[in-house]
């Protein structure tokens, strides 16, 4: 989705989310699209559960990171994760407050 929406910022984004505690300002991007801002996806996404391996609540990284922007900022974050329930879509879990409705059966 990164590729497609022409990301402009960090090629690890995405990545730094869970390795930095930076503000998440920095990592935010612009892309092809008038009023969208975008996190770019990254490879090293594919050893997030090694990375993050002996770390506490890694469930949560993306809600307690998220919960430190500005209240503001958005008027809705669309948080894209791979098709498996492992550690990123925990994380998109964890944060989201509403799913797309063709989803929502599966939770």
């Amino acid at each position: 989705a990164s590729h497609w929406l022409g990301a402009n910022g960090p090629e690890d984004g995405s990545m730094l989310i869970f390795k930095s505690t930076e503000s998440l300002t920095s990592v935010i991007g612009s892309c092809g699209v008038p009023g969208v801002d975008i996190i770019a996806a990254s490879q090293e996404l594919a050893q997030i559960e090694k990375v993050l391996s002996g770390e506490l609540a890694v469930e949560t990284i993306l809600k307690r990171r998220l919960k430190k922007m500005p209240v503001n900022a958005y008027d809705y974050v669309l948080i894209d994760t791979p098709p498996t329930l492992g550690l990123l879509t925990l994380n998109a879990l964890a944060v989201a407050k509403e799913l797309f409705p063709q989803f929502q059966e599966y939770f």
